[in-house]
């Protein structure tokens, strides 16, 4: 069966080639895309791969679009500290603090991104401190006897604070705090990064190494964590080098023909920077069947020889056209900002399935939906 016919799609083909890295098989999500069964894929699998070696020294990199995107919304210090990810974990009773301290030595060994540091500037210093600093980043909150909603009050308390402690300028870019809950309750483990430092994809390959680094120290054995194939670093000269190419440069009239105004607004006035942030952002959660999420993921993308993405996104541009035509702003494209894991491998080889950073990427994309005059 093909990968993408049930349902993956770029993001599972990463998840894919890092777990049959921990496996011991050399495939890249490129060749998930170009093998998309199991025979095809152990043809290629067989055939062997290289994985790129640890990158050395310190770089100074430029900061992708996304990333000066943070930097130009964060009117103070205090709101690009708090513009962190997080996770809590649950731990066993009686956890290893000494074993827990040198598995998180061991992911910043791993991922020098969890040790960058931002110069002003604009600029992203990477391959700083060395890896015990990470000591640094381990805080234990006791909590003996507590469960249930005390025990979860402690943690939102502690994942806040792990958030503000953040620092980008100064290089603390993770945070982590047990919260113990004494030698018989399972604990909480709170994991904070800045999002400078990692995305949601990070996150995938940072909990399995954490969990392995962990479970190797606990039992008396050096972590074995795998290399990072490519790396941010190699991601990031390379697509810096892209960007002044005369190639790249040409595009620049149709992107900004893309971006040309004269579509109705969404709301009643224009955004506000003021008024309209994240925290007065209201969200709505709706349930579909899962007989019409199969045909959704599965059928449909099938049939239109497309991801499930396109779907959602026609889907949308078709909705915002018949709200404008009961409203009487007429037809015409729809304007959206589109937001992508971003980890396109820029040259022949580059495999990003076990990288952590900030690949996060958005671009434009003008869709017309035609006419809104269907059900």
């Amino acid at each position: 069966d093909s990968f993408f016919t049930l349902g993956g799609d770029s993001i599972m083909s990463m998840q894919l080639a890092a777990r049959a890295r921990r496996a011991g098989l050399e495939i890249t999500p490129q060749d998930v895309f170009e093998c998309e069964t199991p025979a095809q894929l152990a043809v290629r699998a067989a055939a062997g791969g290289t994985v790129s070696g640890p990158d050395t020294g310190t770089a100074e990199l430029p900061l992708t679009p996304a990333m000066q995107a943070v930097l130009d919304r964060a009117s103070t210090a205090d709101v690009l500290h708090r513009f962190a990810q997080w996770t809590v974990l649950s731990v066993p009773a009686g956890l290893d603090e000494t074993a827990l301290a040198g598995a998180l030595g061991a992911l910043a060994g791993l991922h020098p991104m969890l040790r960058a540091q931002l110069r002003p500037g604009g600029t992203l210093v990477v391959g700083g401190p060395e890896p015990a600093t990470a000591a640094g980043w381990l805080h234990r909150a006791a909590a003996p006897g507590l469960s249930g909603p005390d025990l979860d009050q402690v943690v939102a308390a502690e994942t806040t604070a792990a958030c503000r402690r953040l620092d980008p300028a100064a290089g603390v870019m993770a945070q982590a705090v047990w919260v113990d809950a004494g030698p018989d309750q399972p604990g909480r483990l709170v994991l904070a990064a800045h999002h400078l430092a990692v995305d949601t994809m990070s996150w995938r390959n940072l909990l399995p190494d954490l969990e392995a680094a962990y479970t190797d120290l606990a039992a008396g054995r050096d972590p074995g964590l795998l290399p990072e194939g490519t790396s941010f670093r190699r991601w990031m000269q390379t697509l810096a080098g892209q960007a002044a190419d005369p190639a790249r440069l040409a595009e620049l009239d149709q992107w900004l023909a893309l971006l040309a105004p004269g579509e109705p607004m969404l709301g009643a006035r224009p955004l506000d920077p003021a008024i309209d942030t994240a925290a007065s952002m209201r969200q709505a959660a709706f349930s579909v069947p899962a007989e019409h999420t199969a045909t959704l993921v599965t059928e449909i993308p099938a049939a239109f020889h497309c991801g499930v993405h396109e779907v959602l996104l026609a889907s949308l541009a078709a909705a915002v056209g018949q709200w404008r035509a009961q409203r009487g702003l007429g037809d015409g494209p729809v304007l959206l900002d589109v937001e992508g894991h971003g980890r396109q491998p820029l040259t022949a080889g580059m495999d990003l399935s076990r990288a952590v950073g900030c690949f996060t990427g958005s671009h434009p994309i003008r869709l017309d939906p035609g006419p809104a005059g269907y059900a």
